[in-house]
């Protein structure tokens, strides 16, 4: 195995070796005659200021860096962990459709195996590449060809430590997601080995939440006085009145105001119950439709997937 495969990211960080490079830069632009070239690149100057390039201050970013390579571990990460669970994964459907909730936690960590693996064979391609411009660096002798082969390999070095940092970023979050995962199952809001049998059944209380949580907010926002026609709409394919639901969302809005103008508080709680009533008022006014569109189900047994372990009725084995 190659050693670079052996390096950790901090490692690697450091065959970047900035400020070494840097230092190097600003000599050779010292050197530099730029008179000819004064219109094109300072006006009214024939020197690039380069004082802040100086000793002092390249010492002060160097000491800076080391700390961000230590810190950029806890920073690589798109969204923090909590984005992840209190808005990502609750922006399509309210928390109590714990179904739904476990869905996106599977489909985020699908992308994220599916990122780590290309970028897993990306970064051993970089290393290989690194490997055979090494080996043609041993072999080439001319000068100007070496430096522009170990060129070459600093920026690639450079890319890879910065893909090994992402790398690190992406597994970890896809660890968060999995954890996420294990302790809804554990605390029971998903089924042991759940299929899409379990899901599909679970759709109409995840529909029928986000519809009323729709509804309920278009309440709020025109102070109970009107709605928007979109929350409408969306109960009325669920198979509910849209005057019952206005109705019943609106003996809720009604409810908690009464309650704060008492000098209650209202919680979250209190929303939650408003979504569990609702699906127990309405829950099966789905099959309503169902029955007028001449269907059985939304699903049918025989395609859809059950899980490896199933077995049906009569199976030999």
């Amino acid at each position: 195995m190659s050693n670079l495969m052996k390096s950790d990211g901090n490692e690697i960080r450091k065959i970047d070796e900035f400020i070494g490079g840097l230092r190097e830069f600003v000599k050779t632009l010292g050197k530099l005659d730029l008179s000819k070239h004064a219109n094109i690149l300072v006006k009214d100057s024939t020197k690039v200021d380069l004082s802040v390039f100086n000793e002092e201050n390249l010492q002060y970013v160097e000491e800076q860096l080391q700390q961000i390579d230590k810190e950029l571990n806890s920073f690589t990460k798109r969204n923090t962990n909590f984005i992840m669970t209190f808005l990502n994964l609750s922006l399509l459907f309210p928390p109590t459709s714990p179904e739904r909730q476990a869905w996106q936690i599977l489909a985020q960590a699908e992308r994220k195996r599916e990122a780590l693996r290309e970028n897993y064979f990306r970064i051993l391609r970089s290393i290989s590449k690194i490997e055979r411009l090494k080996k043609r660096l041993d072999e080439v002798e001319d000068e100007q060809e070496r430096i522009n082969i170990e060129i070459l390999i600093k920026e690639e070095m450079s890319q890879l430590a910065s893909s090994m940092y992402y790398y690190r970023s992406a597994f970890a979050e896809l660890g968060n997601l999995m954890s996420m995962y294990e302790q809804m199952k554990k605390k029971g809001l998903v089924p042991e080995d759940w299929t899409e049998k379990d899901f599909e059944k679970a759709e109409v209380k995840s529909h029928l939440h986000e519809a009323f949580r729709q509804l309920m907010r278009s309440i709020i926002k025109f102070n109970g006085r009107g709605w928007d026609q979109g929350a409408l709409e969306y109960v009325e394919r669920l198979g509910v009145h849209p005057l019952s639901a206005y109705k019943f969302a609106m003996s809720y809005y009604q409810k908690w105001l009464r309650k704060m103008t008492e000098g209650e508080d209202i919680t979250i709680e209190d929303w939650w119950e408003y979504l569990e009533e609702a699906e127990k008022k309405f829950g099966k006014e789905i099959y309503k439709v169902l029955d007028k569109l001449g269907l059985n189900n939304y699903y049918d047994e025989r395609f859809i997937y059950k899980g490896l372990e199933h077995k049906e009725e009569g199976d030999d084995d």
